[in-house]
């Protein structure tokens, strides 16, 4: 019975609602009888212990088809028509189960777990819902959720926020709680058609939003290394076949607006997404090819992450904390001149062999008679850009991988883009290709690439672009 039992649960995604819709009224129709027969022996002794394991682990994996078969939305209505939410609650509500919760081992906990994750799974239809809501099944959670162990406490506890969404300042060490919600998150992303742990993913979407303005779930997901990224996964999730559009556009969906709220909470997230090139990527294509209010979400997000108040919170927290990088390291007096009529300022990165081909662009420019203003040293040169963007004045934008990585360069690009400056830009960076937020900054402008062999004909098309781009007087 295991092994059929779980090859179900690992290869029907494909076909969930026709297999669910063949397997559950036979396995509904001998539910009740197989709860009456042999849940009562969890909480009672028999003599005969191999007999007695036997009968659990059979009604173990009978349990847990039937949470399996609650995933699919057709099916669960039929669990209205037989006495099996009320056999379960009184399993679940049994004293001497409850006061010995903790001692309990192996497959009675497997089984605990596998009952509150079948009630779980059924309270997303509203009729069921209401059903329990007049039950006492949210006293049961309320026991439930001091166990120890991680499936029971998070169910029970995602079980109490669906029953009452007020409860979410009473969840229990919701540190843990959010942990098990990212460690979800990460492994249904691979395929979010099938469940982790009995859990469906657009189900788990839904309760981490309600809990959202809980202070320790904020903190746990955005100060945690996989919380936001897991997220990012999960707004990435494309659609594998038509029969799963919809599920797919709701996880996605979900995702967005728990990350736009995040954003607007703690706007340095905005630095962990924008070096997120999939992510990046992904919204952008949304933004621009979805339709209806699929585009709306995206599209606010990379609004958001354009903002520069987030570059300069975390430019803040950096002074204040003393951190230092490559950019911060270096000290110059140059600084903008109005009365000098340059015709392009540079933005470029202070990696030694970017900076290197960037000063011989700078110089073969000054040749051909471009006032060009590069700032070598790099402090003032966001100001100086700030200014310049005023005036409209083309700013030429080295590329490479140290660009892409320093906050200051990205914050001098923004600036840029923001502004609806004229940007030019050229590759530094051998085999750099331009993807993710350079992408959505830089647009659909061609890049020159100067790491080539043939420098002359990099710096001519340079400097034609140059002269087109350049406002007649």
């Amino acid at each position: 019975m295991r092994d059929c039992v779980e090859f179900l649960i690992r290869h029907d995604y494909k076909r969930q609602d026709e297999i669910a819709s063949i397997l559950c009224p036979n396995m509904l129709e001998n539910a009740g009888l197989i709860f009456d027969q042999h849940l009562p022996i969890l909480t009672e002794n028999e003599d005969d212990e191999e007999t007695k394991n036997a009968r659990i682990e059979a009604l173990l994996y009978h349990i847990k088809l039937l949470s399996h078969l609650a995933l699919a939305q057709s099916t669960r209505k039929d669990f209205l028509t037989h006495a099996i939410i009320d056999k379960l609650l009184r399993f679940l509500g049994n004293k001497m189960l409850i006061d010995n919760a903790h001692p309990i081992v192996n497959v009675k906990v497997v089984i605990v777990a596998q009952s509150l994750t079948l009630l779980y799974n059924l309270a997303f239809t509203k009729e069921i819902l209401v059903i329990m809501k007049n039950k006492d099944v949210l006293g049961i959670c309320l026991q439930w959720r001091l166990s120890k162990d991680k499936i029971i406490h998070f169910v029970s506890q995602a079980l109490m926020i669906l029953l009452d969404s007020n409860k979410i300042d009473e969840i229990i060490d919701p540190r843990s709680f959010t942990k098990f919600c990212i460690e979800c998150m990460k492994k249904s992303a691979k395929e979010p058609r099938q469940a982790y742990q009995g859990i469906k993913l657009s189900g788990l979407l839904r309760i981490l939003g309600a809990v959202l303005d809980n202070d320790t779930v904020q903190k746990t997901i955005i100060e945690g290394k996989e919380g936001i990224s897991s997220l990012a996964k999960c707004a990435c999730v494309v659609n594998p076949d038509n029969t799963t559009a919809d599920l797919i556009k709701k996880i996605r969906r979900s995702s967005l607006n728990i990350i736009w709220k995040l954003l607007s909470l703690e706007p340095t997230l905005s630095n962990k997404l924008k070096i997120n090139d999939l992510f990046i990527e992904h919204i952008r294509k949304l933004s621009e090819e979805a339709s209806g209010n699929e585009k709306k979400m995206p599209s606010r997000i990379i609004w958001k992450l354009g903002d520069e108040e987030a570059f300069h919170s975390e430019e803040d927290t950096d002074d204040i904390h003393g951190t230092t990088t490559i950019d911060d390291e270096i000290n110059s007096n140059d600084a903008w001149d109005d009365s000098i009529p340059f015709d392009v300022i540079m933005s470029f990165s202070h990696d030694s062999n970017d900076k290197n081909l960037c000063q011989k662009i700078y110089n073969r420019l000054k040749l051909k008679d471009v006032q060009v203003y590069f700032e070598l040293q790099g402090k003032h040169r966001l100001e100086s850009i700030k200014q310049a963007s005023l005036k409209k004045k083309i700013i030429l934008v080295c590329l490479s991988a140290a660009y892409r990585s320093s906050k200051f360069c990205m914050a001098e690009l923004e600036c840029a883009s923001k502004q609806e400056c004229p940007i030019i830009p050229v590759i530094v960076g051998l085999n750099y290709k331009v993807k993710g937020w350079l992408s959505h900054l830089v647009g659909k402008k061609d890049t020159i690439d100067f790491t080539q062999k043939n420098f002359k004909d990099a710096l001519l098309k340079l400097t034609d672009q140059i002269e087109k781009m350049k406002p007649t007087e």
